[in-house]
């Protein structure tokens, strides 16, 4: 599992808004076929983790249930299970995203897709919303992961 912060787009641009709309209606990233600092989108998998970033601060998280192309501009997707939102009464609330150039795995500065390390994503995960079943799942399996490792390392299986 790899942890994802997704950008809506520029904070000062038109479709930003309509982009979160889209996201919160049809539970989805949607990205522009234009983009041209796509980061590592084409990195993202089923069974991965996405933090939504909209107008620079983390607002939800969800599990990654496959990508897919539509032959429309905003035509690459990123299915999602359900997104955990930090405030369900104004979804343009959120946390800060304060750390995160320090934790970039892939994708770079400017990627509108970036994977970031486990240990910063998880901070954020809480911020954003620790009483929802799939933070719950997510650390169970880091927990089980870091379980199998151990034996793995010990020679143990």
């Amino acid at each position: 599992m790899n942890f994802h912060i997704c950008s809506t787009g520029d904070p000062d641009e038109d479709y930003n808004d309509w982009n979160y709309e889209e996201t919160r209606q049809h539970k989805v990233y949607r990205m522009h076929k234009n983009t041209k600092q796509t980061g590592s989108y084409f990195q993202i998998k089923p069974g991965d983790i996405i933090i939504l970033k909209h107008k620079n601060i983390l607002v939800a998280y969800g599990k990654v249930k496959r990508q897919r192309e539509i032959a429309e501009d905003w035509g690459y997707i990123t299915d999602v299970e359900e997104f955990s939102y930090y405030n369900t009464s104004d979804f343009e609330k959120g946390v800060s995203n304060y750390g995160v150039s320090n934790a970039v795995i892939e994708g770079g500065k400017y990627g509108t897709v970036k994977t970031i390390k486990p240990s910063y994503a998880l901070a954020k995960l809480k911020e954003i919303n620790s009483s929802c079943s799939l933070y719950n799942q997510i650390i169970n399996e880091i927990s089980m992961q870091k379980y199998i490792d151990l034996l793995k390392e010990n020679k143990n299986i």
